[in-house]
């Protein structure tokens, strides 16, 4: 049993690793958020909420670690309001969204509906939680999956960088930018285990 166990959490690791999105350092286009729950406005798109820096998370109300990085991501919010803007995104119906947002008073953090998985396919997150942290350009300048990393330390830093950015913005899918220096931080974790846990619970929900 534990071999067959063993054998299933390798090919589940293949699967989730093989999986392709935007990469570190490369300018990701504008893109619609079609619908948008817990905000005044009921959508919008990536250039219209883009601040110094912007965060897209992946989110799902069956992901533990997702929900429990909520409180974190709104104390990041409400404290660099202005200067970043945090969006949560999930492939889950309008209608399950709004019944978790329902049982969560003063959460203001707004949520994307990615239904027909456009934003989601665009970045392919690799395991769950999933954050995508995108520099005033519109480039990548971190991937993560801990929400800790999302620290003041980091923000600085992210803030701070100087870019070299060419004339045309490079489009997802080619050649990274390059001359610019990306900050790429754990983007699966450096726990096997819980590597195995995130590989399973991506496998399962896709």
């Amino acid at each position: 049993m534990r071999a067959i166990l063993s054998i299933l959490c390798f090919v589940l690791s293949i699967t989730a690793s093989g999986q392709r999105g935007s990469a570190a350092g490369e300018t990701v286009p504008d893109f619609p958020f079609k619908k948008i729950l817990n905000a005044t406005y009921a959508s919008s798109s990536l250039n219209k909420i883009r601040q110094e820096l912007t965060i897209v998370d992946f989110f799902g109300t069956w992901c533990v670690p997702c929900i429990k990085a909520l409180p974190h991501l709104s104390e990041v919010q409400e404290k660099y309001k202005g200067q970043l803007q945090i969006v949560l995104v999930s492939v889950e119906t309008e209608q399950k969204l709004n019944d978790f947002l329902s049982k969560r008073k003063n959460f203001s953090l707004p949520v994307a509906v990615d239904e027909d998985n456009t934003i989601t396919n665009l970045f392919q997150p690799p395991s769950y939680p999933f954050t995508v942290v995108l520099n005033r350009d519109g480039a990548i300048v971190a991937k993560i999956t801990d929400a800790a990393d999302l620290n003041d330390a980091s923000i600085k830093k992210w803030m701070d960088a100087e870019f070299t950015l060419p004339s045309a913005p490079a489009q997802v899918g080619a050649t990274p930018i390059k001359n610019m220096t990306v900050s790429v931080a754990n983007e699966r974790s450096s726990n096997a285990v819980v590597r195995l846990s995130q590989d399973f619970i991506y496998a399962a929900k896709t």
